[in-house]
Formats: structure tokens, C-alpha cells, sequence
């Protein structure tokens, strides 16, 4: 039977060794959209990057048209392939050292010639806790990755939520403006006719100019919110009004009906957040990276090899060789405080994320209650006073017992309130999008369907009221005019 020595056994070992070099891993992808679905984030769709950005947008188009069109995923998976080279690099045995001599005498005789190839063995030994280690880099990457892409999603819907409340801020100041330009355009008329001093017909213009410059900012706010959206969702940029060939609906939902303690909340972030779960994948690496250090600290550069000599004389020398450094001058000291050094800001990192998630989770769901509370104070109060104010200013008028400008003064006033409140709202959904954000995702129960959103913020009626005011006060100016001339003629004759 034949006997190998120690070094021939690491030659014979090293073809089936390097052939056991790892694949990179492809399942990246699938596994970050299968992680996002499980946290509301719907990233798998037949929609592709080629899909143009057209019709009326839902919230949940925005982001299909985000995650599969913005540069940004894609950097995201260009990421885990560097870490999954990572992975064939750790699997991988370096490449052996071939070594060459040529010896000439001076004294005469034959040249003496080696040939030497060395393989390094520490390599060996450390390779399964390696490539242990690059998976576990690999597994939080894949969280990362989930965590930027998620980050994507929110951002996309925050300025879904912006765009739609800056359409119907939009649309209720243009009724703010219309009825403030009436009221300048009857002030005109008033002063025509001698029944309005030149103050209050200048104070009606100037009331007019800064509702028109309102209109302006609104128009203003809308189109920044627009371009915004189009960023994220990688949209053509719109030259022109005719080459804006996809919208968003101009109605906010309105709030769900209730929502979970923060306590329940904040236990839900922590054993889901992908950038918590991929600081706890770091720690754990760097536990097991710190262990190895400390185990294999004396161990240097170690070889091990085979060498064949011919001597001048014809003699042939074949044999193993080994090498490895001397731990004179130092035991990778350095290496060691390295590793508990970045094992520790690991620990810090992981422990200051875990409080952040909390404190941040806190104020966004109290900033949640208040705005809810102003929400209602406006529909259960304030929005139906305004009203009523309208409707019995608007039964004076009609009864002479007050002038038209008090009504449109008084429509102005609702007008307003009804702004404020699509602000509120606007408000109450991008705080909601940051608390979805920090944890983790949709919580139980709060999975905002078409259906759900279905509940609006409905102004659409502001615009028919308004036009009916609008008509009552043409009558009524042309009724007042009808009434001054008679009585003109009158005192004539």
C-alpha cells in the first residue's frame, strides 16, 4: 500500500478543496421582495421598468412604478453581489507559491537547480470560519438592502400623500380667490354706484391680490410635488400641462379608525426592522470573528510544501517543506484590539438603534393622537359652525339685514377652515407614512387597501356651494342695482 507523507496528502487535497469554492448566491432579489411583501411593501409585479408612468396613480401604483423604475434598487442588488463576492473570495484557497533556484559554484562543478511549491496552510484552517463569516455579511446585507428599499417605498409614499394634498389645497384656494376677486369685482361696482368709500374698496383688492398670491403658492407647492413624485418613480420630466400623462387622485383618504398602543408597537419594530435585524446579524459575526482571532492570534503566515533539489553531482533531493512566521515581535496584538474594537461599536450601534426606535415610535404616535384630535375638533365643530354662519349670513342677506360682502366674507372664513383642515390631514398621513417606516411596516390591521381609502376628505361640494353663492350674489348686486336705479328715478321725478 502506498503511504503519503503530510505534505502530499495537502497536494492530493488541494484539487477537491478548491473545487468546493462556493457559488455566488442569486436569490437576493426574490428573497428581499418576498421579505418587503411580508411588511406591506409589494415590490413583485408584472410591471417593469419599461412600463410607462401613465393614468391616475393609487398609492400602491407609486410605489410598483418606484421599485421597479428608480436607479436606486438596482444600486441595492449591486450591493449584495459585492457581498456575495465576498462569499466565492472566503470559499476560495489562495493560489500556490511557486519558488525557483539556480545555483552556480565558483569553485567549479555542476550548477545546483530547485524547484519548490508551497501552499498556505493557515488559509486552510481558517476557511470554514470565513466563509461562515462572509454569509453572515451576506445575510445583512440582504437586510440593509430590505431596509434601503423600504426607505424607497416610504419616501414614495410620502410624496404621494404630498402631491394629493397639494391638488386639493390646490382646488380649495382656487374657490378662496374666486370669491375674494368677487368680492373686489363688487367693491368696484359698490364704488361706481357711490355706495363704497375708496378704503374698503382698496382694503376688498388688497384681500384679493394676497388670495391670488395664495392661489400661486398652492400652484407652486402642487408642481414641486410633482416633480417629486416623478423623481422617485424615474417619470419622463412633464414639459408642458398637455405632456402630464399621469395624475394622482386629488381627495385625501381620511385616518383609520383606531390604532395600537406604542407599546405594541415599539415590540413589533424590534423583532422586525430589517436595519435592527442586520446590526443583530453584525453583532453576531463579530462575536464569532473576535473568537477566532483570539484562537489563531499566534498563528502567522504558515506553508507547507514540497521541494526537489539536484545537486551539482547529480544528486536529487525531493522532500516537504514548512514555513511560518516567528511571533517574535509581536502576537497580532493589533488584530485583537481590532475585533473587540469593532465587535463593541457594533454592541453601541445596535443598543443606540434599539433606543432611537422607541423614542421615535413614541412622538410619531402622539403627533399621530393630536392631529387625529384636530381632525375632529374641525369636523365635529368648527367645519359645521362655519357653515352655519354661511347659511344665516346667507338668510340676512336675502332679508336686507346684512350686506353681500359679510356672506362672501363669511364663505371665505369657511373656505379657510376647510384648507386648514386638508393641511391637518396632509400632515396626519406623513407622519403616519414615518411611523409605518420605523416599524417596520404595516402593523395589524392598518393595511390601507382601495377599499379602506376609499373614505375621502370630500371638498368637491365646497366647489358646487360656491358656485351657488356666487350666483346669489349676481342676483343679488343686480337686484341692489335694479333697486338704486328705481329709487334714483324715483327722487328724479
Amino acid at each position: 500500500m502506498k503511504s503519503y507523507s503530510p505534505a502530499g496528502l495537502v497536494w492530493l487535497l488541494l484539487p477537491w478543496l478548491a473545487a468546493c469554492a462556493a457559488a455566488p448566491p442569486d436569490d437576493g432579489k426574490a428573497r428581499i421582495n418576498e421579505a418587503l411583501a411580508a411588511r406591506g411593501v409589494v415590490a413583485e409585479s408584472a410591471m417593469h421598468a419599461s412600463t410607462p408612468v401613465q393614468g391616475t396613480l393609487t398609492r400602491a401604483d407609486a410605489v410598483l412604478h418606484a421599485l421597479t423604475r428608480n436607479p436606486n434598487v438596482q444600486l441595492e442588488y449591486q450591493r449584495l453581489d459585492l457581498a456575495a463576492a465576498d462569499i466565492v473570495a472566503a470559499s476560495q484557497l489562495s493560489n500556490p507559491r511557486l519558488s525557483l533556484s539556480w545555483l552556480r559554484p565558483e569553485g567549479g562543478g555542476g550548477n545546483e537547480t530547485g524547484i519548490g511549491i508551497a501552499q498556505n496552510f493557515a488559509g486552510l484552517l481558517l476557511r470554514p470560519a470565513l466563509r461562515e463569516q462572509a454569509d453572515a455579511r451576506y445575510e445583512a446585507g440582504l437586510l440593509r438592502a430590505e431596509a434601503a428599499i423600504h426607505h424607497l417605498a416610504a419616501d414614495t409614499e410620502s410624496a404621494w400623500y404630498a402631491l394629493v394634498a397639494a391638488e386639493q389645497t390646490l382646488q380649495v384656494q382656487e374657490l378662496v380667490a374666486r370669491a375674494a376677486m368677487l368680492a373686489a369685482e363688487l367693491g368696484d361696482r359698490f364704488r361706481e354706484a357711490g355706495n363704497m368709500n375708496a378704503l374698503t374698496v382698496s382694503t376688498l383688492h388688497a384681500e384679493a391680490a394676497e388670495a391670488r398670491l395664495a392661489l400661486v403658492a398652492a400652484r407652486r407647492a402642487r408642481d414641486r410635488a410633482r416633480n417629486e413624485l416623478a423623481s422617485l418613480m424615474d417619470a419622463a420630466p412633464a414639459t408642458n400641462d398637455a405632456a402630464m400623462n399621469w395624475t394622482v387622485p386629488t381627495l385625501l383618504p381620511l385616518p383609520p379608525a383606531d390604532m395600537p398602543p406604542v407599546a405594541a408597537l415599539i415590540d413589533t419594530a424590534l423583532v422586525r426592522r430589517p436595519d435592527i435585524l442586520a446590526a443583530q446579524a453584525d453583532e453576531a459575526w463579530l462575536e464569532d470573528n473576535l473568537a477566532l482571532v483570539n484562537r489563531y492570534r499566534w498563528l502567522g503566515d504558515l506553508e507547507v510544501g514540497v521541494r526537489h533539489e539536484r545537486e551539482g553531482d547529480g544528486t536529487r533531493l525531493t522532500g516537504p517543506t514548512l514555513g511560518l512566521a516567528l511571533p517574535l515581535f509581536h502576537r497580532n496584538q493589533a488584530g485583537l484590539l481590532t475585533a473587540r474594537a469593532e465587535l463593541g461599536r457594533a454592541r453601541l450601534s445596535r443598543e443606540q438603534l434599539r433606543q432611537e426606535t422607541g423614542h421615535t415610535i413614541a412622538q410619531l404616535h402622539q403627533e399621530l393622537h393630536w392631529l387625529r384630535e384636530s381632525l375632529a375638533v374641525r369636523e365635529d365643530a368648527l367645519l359645521p359652525a362655519r357653515a352655519q354662519v354661511v347659511a344665516r349670513r346667507q338668510e340676512r342677506v336675502n332679508y336686507m339685514f346684512d350686506g353681500i360682502f359679510d356672506l362672501l366674507a363669511a364663505k371665505q372664513d369657511e373656505l379657510l377652515a376647510w384648507r386648514a383642515q386638508v393641511a391637518t390631514l396632509a400632515d396626519y398621513w406623513q407622519v403616519h407614512t414615518r411611523l409605518v417606516l420605523a416599524v417596520g411596516g404595516e402593523w395589524e390591521g392598518s393595511e390601507r387597501d382601495a377599499q379602506a381609502e376609499a373614505a375621502v376628505l370630500d371638498t368637491r361640494r365646497l366647489e358646487h356651494d360656491a358656485a351657488a353663492a356666487t350666483h346669489e350674489d349676481h342676483d343679488h348686486h343686480e337686484h341692489h342695482n335694479h333697486d338704486h336705479h328705481n329709487h334714483h328715478q324715483g327722487g328724479h321725478h
